[in-house]
């Protein structure tokens, strides 16, 4: 038999642990807002908050390097969040790779396709053709169409200047 039946939304919504977790959740939200503002003064990049429990704040750090960064900043960090969060007693930094692959650049990367550069000449223009005399069926019209760039990137070049 099934213990958990489902059920509506609107009852799990109104539900009190329901509205813990979500208290839960926005608190580490403001949190990490801050955290991230006292960060970025100390020039400490991609650190996140992973808990925070009985007055000691958890936090994720994606390399050594930003570990030992924020050791050495260690106390004015704790003094700068003590201002925002009095109940904080202490802070710990952990190591966690996962962080540093989840960076996502600020703008996506943008393909631009540019036009193929090279040239073809009109004697390989000439044996592309002579080979194309030779072959058949589909080969024979791609050949033909290779051999036709020749003429058409000269002309083009041509109109350019």
């Amino acid at each position: 038999m099934r213990k958990n039946h489902p059920c509506a939304l609107t009852q799990l919504a109104s539900d009190v642990n329901f509205r813990k977790l979500k208290e839960r959740a926005d608190q580490l939200s403001a949190l990490d807002r801050v955290l991230q503002s006292v960060l970025e003064r100390h020039q400490i990049k991609h650190g996140k908050i992973a808990n925070f429990r009985t007055g000691t704040l958890f936090i994720a750090l994606p390399s050594a390097v930003w570990l030992t960064r924020f050791n050495q900043k260690r106390s004015d960090i704790l003094s700068e969040l003590r201002q925002h969060l009095p109940s904080l007693v202490s802070i710990e930094a952990k190591i966690n790779p996962a962080l540093a692959h989840k960076t996502t650049p600020s703008h996506p990367p943008t393909t631009t396709f540019k036009a193929n550069p090279r040239i073809i000449s009109n004697t390989s223009a000439s044996y592309i053709l002579s080979a194309a005399e030779h072959a058949s069926g589909s080969l024979k019209e791609k050949l033909e169409r290779l051999a036709a760039l020749a003429t058409e990137r000269k002309a083009s070049a041509n109109n350019d200047d």
